[in-house]
Parts: C-alpha cells; structure tokens; sequence
C-alpha cells in the first residue's frame, strides 16, 4: 500500500527524493538573471550558488541525522552565518 505523501513545496519534495534514492539532487533556481542591472556579478553569483549546493549534497550525504531535510537545514545555517560575516 502506497501512501500519499505532501510537503510545503518543491524543495521539501527534492530533499524527500534525495533522501529515499540517497542521490544527489540539484534544483536550479526559477529565478533567473536575464534582465538583471548587472550581469557581470551574476555570473559570480552563479558560480557560487552552483559550488555552495554541490558542497552541501556531497556534505550531507555522508552525514546521519534525524532532521529529515539536511540539505536545507545546511543551507539556511549557511546563509545565517554569511549574512553576518558580509
């Protein structure tokens, strides 16, 4: 017997996915910086953001815990703590 399973949004979903198939999984961002001022920091901004997620997939993949979304639990403690050192 199958069950029906509902989560809050996409990410909730993906990190779900990840978690049972124990594989990697990358969502790349629906914003996207076509018509941005300045294109010149996207591409680093890019980078980073590209980086940063392939580093917390192979971080937490070897990781046990009971919290259910590691992945973005690491993301969001990564963005608190870059936050407040920029």
């Amino acid at each position: 017997m199958s069950e029906d399973l509902k989560f809050a949004n996409e990410n909730e979903a993906m990190q779900h996915l990840a978690d049972v198939t124990g594989k990697q999984i990358i969502i790349a961002s629906k914003r996207t910086a076509t018509s941005s001022k300045y294109p010149e920091l996207d591409t680093i901004a890019k980078k980073i953001a590209d980086d940063t997620a392939r580093t917390i997939n192979k971080a937490v993949k070897e990781v046990e815990s009971e919290m259910p979304y590691k992945t973005q639990y690491v993301l969001e403690e990564a963005i608190k703590i870059l936050e407040g050192m920029v």
